[in-house]
């Protein structure tokens, strides 16, 4: 579990090069993140977020 504003491990862990891969990709979609959590949190359906190219 990684927290989306600050993109550090919650709880959990992910071997170095993927958690590096997790946060370069959340660094680049940030705000789309923060829109996904705010629509989950309203139960609302989410935007699909383009994977890492």
């Amino acid at each position: 579990m990684i927290d989306v504003r600050t993109l550090r491990v919650i709880d959990g862990n992910l071997p170095p090069r993927v958690l590096g891969l997790v946060v370069e990709w959340a660094s680049a979609h940030t705000e789309e993140l923060m829109t996904d959590w705010e629509l989950a949190r309203q139960e609302a359906p989410r935007q699909r977020i383009s994977p890492l190219t």
